[in-house]
């Protein structure tokens, strides 16, 4: 396969249509893929301002449990910078009589939360804050004090931005990371701080990757936090490069009847005699 040409999409979310935090882009002229050829898809640029929230709808909701009464709490969606921070959010929520009576403290110095019962009482924590965050374990009881199992990183969810794109090949390998999001082309790691600006652009090795179909007039594009939650910013623009590969046509004796859709199924060596008996002289090209 050679490298016939590359053109360039330019995105702007304000020109698109979002369908259930999917931004759909039309495009005009559309991808097209002429005989033998492939296009491939991959991302040369990416900017968007940082709203990534790390306490959202897959983490706010918590409970504890104390003497046989659950105290339920349902924390604001919102970015929290610190785990002092963390620890202000659900003293408020936990830290009163008639809340639990459980109080939280930080540790600055390695980095894990205490959890106290202002009379030592057992506790039962429930919820993915509590599992994934604080790392406490839950759903049993504890003794009070207890400390996280390890460091507490409040931005978990939030150290990358992932771009998917329905209409590629979807050749990501899974490894239990990132939620199994679909379509992945790339992944942008944030160092920016909340309220900074995302920027991103592509270094050397580029993934690239297989667009499906001859011919696409829409694009459906979805970014994801690292815990697979929908990222939907006020405005992003990404640059996207589609390479349009040709093969390289020699000919040579098959096994088969073998070309179907640009594909070779079985080849044989041009020195041994052709084995369909039904076409002993057919020459058919062979896609290198």
């Amino acid at each position: 396969m050679s490298l016939i040409n590359t053109n360039h999409i330019f995105l702007d979310s304000s020109s698109a249509r979002i369908v259930n935090g999917t931004y759909e882009f039309n495009l005009s002229p559309p991808i097209q893929e002429g005989h033998l050829q492939e296009n491939y898809l991959y991302v040369t640029e990416f900017s968007s301002v940082n709203t990534l929230l790390n306490i959202n709808d897959s983490n706010r909701i918590c409970s504890i449990t104390v003497g046989g009464q659950t105290y339920d709490g349902n924390l604001t969606s919102k970015n929290i910078s610190t785990g002092t921070d963390l620890a202000t959010a659900l003293n408020t929520l936990f830290n009163t009589a008639t809340t639990g009576n459980v109080s939280f403290a930080f540790d600055v110095n390695t980095l894990k939360m205490i959890a106290t019962h202002n009379a030592n009482l057992p506790m039962t924590f429930a919820g993915s804050l509590f599992s994934d965050m604080l790392h406490y374990p839950v759903n049993e009881l504890i003794a009070s004090p207890t400390t996280s199992s390890q460091a507490v990183d409040v931005h978990r969810a939030t150290h990358n931005l992932y771009v998917s794109i329905q209409e590629i090949s979807n050749s990501v390998i899974h490894v239990g990371s990132a939620d199994n999001i679909p379509n992945r082309i790339c992944k942008i790691p944030i160092v920016e701080a909340f309220g900074s600006y995302i920027m991103y652009q592509a270094t050397l090795p580029i993934q690239k990757a297989l667009v499906n179909g001859k011919m696409v007039n829409t694009l459906r594009v979805r970014l994801y936090s690292d815990d697979g939650q929908s990222f939907i910013p006020p405005r992003f623009t990404m640059t996207l490069a589609v390479e349009t590969l040709q093969a390289q046509v020699d000919y040579e004796n098959l096994l088969h009847d073998p070309l179907e859709d640009g594909h070779i199924v079985s080849r044989q060596s041009k020195s041994l005699p052709y084995q369909n008996g039904n076409y002993p002289d057919r020459i058919i090209p062979r896609i290198i």
